[in-house]
């Protein structure tokens, strides 16, 4: 009987795309740190606040009996912008 490859690791695409989104919030706030320009500044901040939302919601996806990945405390809950 052959096995597919998510039933032996449940939850692995999962913990990919959570791995790409904390990425892409990495790159979002490198970005904001660096941009001057008022319409950039608000580009970032609604990019950075959609990608929270993704990541809480794939957080929410994982399977119960899994382990959820280590969290970068500042990734996993919303941000405020000074």
């Amino acid at each position: 009987m052959l096995v597919k490859e998510s039933e032996k690791y449940p939850g692995q695409p999962m913990r990919q795309a959570i791995r790409e989104v904390q990425r892409q919030m990495a790159r979002v706030n490198a970005l904001f740190q660096q941009t001057e320009d008022p319409d950039l500044t608000e580009c970032f901040i609604y990019e950075r606040m959609a990608l929270q939302a993704r990541y809480r919601y794939l957080l929410k996806q994982l399977p119960r009996k899994s382990e959820q990945p280590a969290l970068v405390p500042d990734l996993a809950k919303p941000q405020t912008v000074d």
